[in-house]
């Protein structure tokens, strides 16, 4: 029986299993893939205190880096339910987990094309939603990103870096921030404006985009069309000792100051939780 369990290993969620141990509670982070999160995606990070400018990478090595330090307990495995009946009982395909308190930390995920849009399911193998899942070799390729907002941009330019041929396919005006926007341009990147998708096959080894006007041949898509909340299923709770934090509770600002700053907030209100359990 844990005190606390935190379920992701993002900046929110390793945010709080580092407070609540040093607190000196019983705690265990469960992720279902590897520590960092979603910010390893990030091209560049400068608006994060204390650096000028940090890759999302080197800030996932460094908050994995911090979770050994502070002897965090951390598993490998996918929850797929929470319930509660005095306590929690936290269950995955193959384990359960018992604890007081549950701090869920799990994120976004990517919101998906249209399936209509594929002219046959072998196009799935070519289109991906986030950058760390395009194969490790993808150097001087042709790639589109479908998007107009941060991620798109963001993804565009570390996808540039890497050697790649960019477009960026955006259904409407750009949506991202001007510094975002400027660094794209400077780095030569095209940006359709007002270029849906509207049908997606493929020949050979390539990919046929297909829009209002025009048509791109491509190795890669990469798809940056918004995010939703990544919640798990949750039978039952007590709102004194079950919180979302990060990103799950504040979608629309997803920043790392935001969402570590959150899961502080609510690991203090556990804190309290568990303090007055023990009387």
């Amino acid at each position: 029986m844990y005190d606390c369990i935190i379920i992701g290993a993002g900046p929110a969620g390793v945010s709080s299993a580092i407070y609540l141990k040093r607190a000196g509670f019983n705690i265990l982070v469960v992720e279902k893939k590897e520590v960092g999160g979603l910010v390893k995606n990030a091209f560049r990070i400068e608006n994060y205190l204390t650096y000028k400018s940090i890759t999302g990478y080197k800030i996932a090595v460094l908050i994995k880096k911090q979770l050994s330090y502070n002897k965090v307990n951390v598993v490998i495995d996918e929850i797929n339910e929470v319930a509660y009946n005095k306590s929690y009982v936290l269950k995955s395909d193959n384990n359960c987990y018992y604890t007081k308190c549950v701090l869920i930390a799990t994120g976004t995920k990517p919101k998906m094309l249209d399936s209509q849009l594929f002219s046959s399911s072998s196009v799935i193998d070519k289109i991906y939603y986030h950058i760390t899942d395009i194969p490790d070799n993808c150097r001087e390729k042709h790639i589109a990103v479908i998007g107009s907002g941060d991620v798109a941009f963001d993804y565009a330019l570390s996808l540039k870096e890497l050697g790649n041929n960019v477009v960026i396919l955006a259904r409407n005006k750009p949506k991202c921030i001007e510094i975002l926007h400027r660094k794209v341009l400077e780095n030569n990147i095209g940006i359709e404006e007002n270029c849906g998708v509207k049908k997606i096959s493929n020949i050979k080894d390539k990919l046929l985009l297909y829009t209002k006007d025009k048509e791109f041949k491509v190795d890669y898509l990469l798809v940056a069309i918004g995010r939703e909340r990544n919640m798990i299923s949750l039978e039952s709770f007590d709102p004194k000792s079950c919180f979302p934090i990060g990103d799950l509770s504040n979608i629309d600002y997803r920043q790392i100051s935001i969402a570590t700053g959150d899961a502080l907030k609510k690991s203090m209100e556990v804190e309290k939780y568990l303090i007055n359990l023990k009387g």
